[in-house]
């Protein structure tokens, strides 16, 4: 099984971890040979991302055994998430929905870009019937949580990339200010902030358009 990238803007996810997924692919074409992956425990030890050029095909081979994107020519090898930054996904993901039958939250799965870039959220929010198997689905919501090796890129480069896919919603949640950024996709080629969480507006419900609300705490998810 593999994963199906399609071009913006409709973005396409795969109902199985991205990294999985990966491991399930194979190729017949002849590359140049890549250095052995760090184990995941050099990778909590270095603490931010590692990149290594390869082609779109090595990287669906290539056996690091946690999340690894795919953009610009480079496979980019996430380390561990904090204690800190699990918890706070983990939370994200039990976020109050109104209507769970519209609306679900899973962990880490693979957004296509365009047919040579894969990004993979902390958390998505997607119809409930989108991830099964080898269907295709509505991406809603991405969100991120910024790491301390890759806040440009969560921040800068995958707004653009989020926005060319068609996502909906882009959250963006900061471990240091303790804060959560909602922008919304206007469709004016730009992203539109509609909410903030933080100590001085602690709860927010946020609308995702024909699919209910979900609701921010702040004293919960970042207790």
């Amino acid at each position: 099984m593999s994963l199906t990238l399609a071009p913006p803007p409709t973005s396409t996810w795969r109902g199985s971890p991205v990294n999985a997924a990966r491991r399930s692919h194979h190729t017949t074409s002849q590359q140049a040979p890549l250095p052995p992956p760090p184990t995941l425990a050099e990778m909590a030890a270095l603490g931010e991302p590692v990149r290594i050029k390869m082609s779109w095909d090595q990287w669906w081979d290539y056996p690091y055994e946690g999340n690894a994107e795919y953009a610009n020519g480079e496979a980019i090898l996430m380390p561990p998430p904090s204690r800190r930054h699990a918890r706070i996904q983990g939370r994200l993901i039990r976020a109050e929905v109104s209507d769970p039958a519209r609306l679900e939250a899973s962990p880490q799965f693979g957004v296509g870009v365009d047919k040579k870039r894969c990004r993979i959220p902390d958390v998505v929010f997607t119809p409930p019937d989108s991830l099964g198997g080898e269907r295709l689905g509505a991406v809603l919501v991405a969100v991120e949580v910024l790491s301390t090796g890759s806040r440009r890129n969560d921040f800068i480069d995958k707004q653009a990339e989020y926005f060319a896919s068609g996502v909906g919603q882009y959250w963006v949640v900061d471990l240091v200010a303790n804060t959560i950024e909602v922008f919304e996709n206007d469709d004016d080629e730009r992203w539109l902030k509609i909410a903030i969480v933080d100590a001085e507006h602690p709860e927010a419900v946020i609308q995702v358009p024909g699919h209910g609300t979900i609701t921010l705490l702040h004293g919960e998810i970042f207790q």
